[in-house]
């Protein structure tokens, strides 16, 4: 969604989630102190069925956004992959890279990425003033995905490209026989599944630049000619409708726009992709504590699990004899613009809201695809810092990589409650509990993964899990991050050079980080005790 370093990129984001410009105004929060940690002497009870199991879970939750520009976000340097980026995301384990944009993709030609580096054209940014090279192209992305074992996920330009170019693309990519593909040293096909039309062409853009958005009617028409154009280079590959989710927080000029597209396409829609999980979008708030930001953001997977819940019932509607999935091919934390929270996207209370978020994505069996936004950059966004450093977010998808299971059990989990306020477009939540918890079986079904989130804000809760049937070992390891605050994390971020004023969210004095994967011992026949603002994932041999 996101896309470019300078002032006019940024503000792009203000447009696209209807927030324009008299809205992004500054916005001033009081800094609170961690609270006092209580210990709730209600022990909560965790009832796990191993016997039941709800469906796989898809590697392809795990994904993220690499863009083109400013050398890949940075994972270029002198001519090569960075080594040590490279190496941070095999080691998070990232399972798709969706590329070359955000919103770049609608303004990208592929063949600008191809042949001899030195003979690629500079092309400019289109979301900010800038401009860059074409450095990191499509040889590059798959070397990078073979690199930390993932697979690519195309977006190809449906605002200013043709259905005939796509085509190119899914020719240089898996065609048999490419001579441009086997001149960039791919000789075997590379085998992209993973292609989707357009990206967020519901909304405006940038004042002042070329407007690409279209109307549901003509994206569809769009999609029906790029789909045929395609499979026809490739028939074996999925394609994937760009969608507005019903009752999401962010709004879309074009409220309708998802069951347009269903209507007059359905038949060749393979998934539709969405982004109604950027959250807590507070532009243009003032006096907001820290506790309260982060209980609205906390509560905030709840309107996602709404809104998947009803984009569900609108693709049964007209879902023929293709079966359609649901992709969220950008998610993640976004506060606002203003120095006070710009940088908040680096704490451990977003990788709490990130632990809950991939949760409810488990919940929806149609959500196979998630690519949260972004894996490196220059700026807030990114979840390893430009340096090579892992932010706190970094830490919850390499714990669902490394330490869950794949098969979907069914969990009971009792847990207090806590509600909030309406605030700026996200409404009201009522009864949001404070821990919740989502358990795997190993493909073998001999070690359960139980994954846990405590979002109270000051209350750690004794939990003890109980099995349908068998009883436990005990002995078992867990899998925590935490951290005294809320706000805590793993230091500056960004560069000197970052175009916005910024303010350090404020650490625990003290506070001895960084924030990573922490593993422990512990019998699971007794209570464990969760922190507050925490995550926790226990993993049981049970046979």
């Amino acid at each position: 969604m996101i896309g470019g370093q300078g002032r006019k990129g940024f503000l792009f984001f203000c447009g696209a989630a209807g927030l324009f410009l008299s809205a992004c105004g500054p916005a001033r929060t009081a800094v609170t102190p961690p609270p006092e940690i209580q210990v709730s002497a209600n022990g909560l009870i965790c009832r796990i069925d191993t016997g039941q199991v709800l469906g796989q879970v898809p590697p392809t939750l795990f994904g993220s956004n690499v863009e083109w520009f400013n050398d890949g976000n940075g994972l270029m340097k002198g001519g090569a992959l960075d080594a040590g980026l490279t190496k941070a995301a095999a080691q998070e384990g990232i399972s798709l890279v969706r590329f070359p944009g955000g919103t770049l993709s609608d303004y990208y030609h592929w063949e600008d990425g191809i042949g001899p580096v030195d003979k690629r054209p500079a092309r400019p940014h289109h979301t900010d003033p800038g401009s860059s090279p074409n450095d990191f192209g499509t040889p590059e992305l798959a070397r990078f995905c073979r690199e930390i074992g993932a697979s690519p996920l195309i977006t190809v330009n449906a605002g200013s490209g043709t259905a005939d170019e796509a085509a190119g693309w899914v020719a240089y990519c898996n065609g048999a026989d490419n001579p441009q593909r086997s001149a960039d040293g791919f000789a075997a096909p590379l085998g992209v599944k993973f292609w989707e039309v357009g990206n967020e062409l519901y909304y405006p853009g940038n004042p002042g630049d070329v407007n690409v958005s279209v109307p549901p009617d003509v994206y569809a028409a769009r999609f029906l000619a790029f789909s045929k154009k395609m499979r026809a280079v490739d028939p074996s590959i999925s394609i994937l409708a760009i969608g507005t989710a019903p009752s999401t927080a962010l709004p879309s000029p074009n409220e309708n726009w998802t069951e347009e597209v269903l209507k007059r396409a359905a038949p060749e829609i393979d998934y539709i992709a969405v982004h109604n999980a950027y959250f807590p979008v507070i532009f243009g708030e003032s006096g907001l504590s820290t506790e309260r930001v982060y209980r609205t953001l906390w509560a905030s997977p709840e309107v996602v699990d709404q809104s998947l819940g009803s984009l569900e019932k609108l693709i049964a509607r007209y879902q023929q004899n293709r079966e359609i999935g649901i992709a969220i091919t950008e998610w993640g934390a976004l506060f606002s613009f203003d120095p006070e929270w710009i940088d908040h996207v680096k704490t451990l209370g977003t990788a709490v809201y990130v632990d809950r978020l991939i949760q409810v994505f488990l919940k929806h069996p149609k959500v196979k695809i998630a690519n949260y936004f972004k894996f490196t950059d220059d700026s807030f966004m990114g979840w390893v810092s430009a340096d090579g450093v892992p932010k706190a977010p970094y830490y919850v998808i390499d714990l669902f990589t490394r330490h869950f299971g794949a098969r979907l059990v069914a969990v009971e989990m009792e847990s207090p409650t806590f509600d909030t306020r309406a605030l700026q477009i996200i409404p009201a939540q009522k009864n949001v509990p404070e821990v919740t918890a989502v358990a795997a079986l190993d493909d073998p079904g001999r070690t359960l993964f139980v994954n846990l989130v405590n979002r109270s804000w000051d209350t750690a809760y004794p939990v003890r899990v109980q099995l349908a049937a068998g009883t436990l070992p005990d002995h078992a390891v867990t899998w925590s991050i935490s951290a005294p605050s809320a706000t805590d994390n793993n230091g500056v971020d960004m560069s000197p050079g970052f175009p916005f004023p910024w303010k350090e969210p404020a650490m625990t004095a003290g506070f001895k980080g960084p924030i990573q994967i922490q593993r422990g011992e512990c019998d699971p026949r007794h209570p464990l005790v969760i922190p507050p603002h925490s995550i926790m994932t226990l993993e049981i041999r049970v046979s």
